[in-house]
């Protein structure tokens, strides 16, 4: 079962990619605002998504290291935990929100690639989401 715990651990480096891709492959069906049985709210306290931890989701995923279907249920995971948390009035965590819902939803935004997913990267770490920028790159042949 995936459970909030190993999402924290996997941030704070004490969980590989390789294992938390072992309990992301325990969840059956992925449905937005629906979480099933093999989902567990773990986490007692509440704990602050940073930038920082999106760039080591995006890292892992530019190096073969958690595939598209890890970082859509990642982001729908962290989405539907009370227990992550971003500020949506704050840049950071405004950028955190739209970053988590694309990557949840890719059909609305644009296609998770390894392009898209260093341009997310870059945007990231430098503060600017630039979506017209991001579906560009990601539907770009080369």
């Amino acid at each position: 079962m995936l459970k909030e715990s190993h999402i924290a651990r996997y941030f704070d480096g004490l969980l590989s990619s390789k294992d938390l891709k072992k309990y992301i492959s325990t969840i059956h069906r992925i449905n937005r605002l629906e979480v099933n049985d093999n989902v567990v709210f773990d986490l007692g306290d509440e704990r602050a998504i940073k930038i920082e931890e999106l760039v080591k989701i995006c890292d892992d995923f530019i190096n073969d290291q958690i595939g598209v279907d890890d970082l859509m249920a990642i982001s729908f995971f962290l989405q539907g935990s009370d227990h992550f948390m971003w500020d949506n009035s704050e840049e950071e965590g405004a950028l955190i929100a739209e970053v988590l819902d694309d990557w949840a939803s890719p059909e609305t935004a644009f296609p998770i690639n390894k392009k898209s997913v260093g341009a997310v990267r870059k945007c990231l770490i430098e503060g600017v989401y630039d979506v017209p920028f991001l579906e560009f790159v990601a539907r770009r042949k080369r």
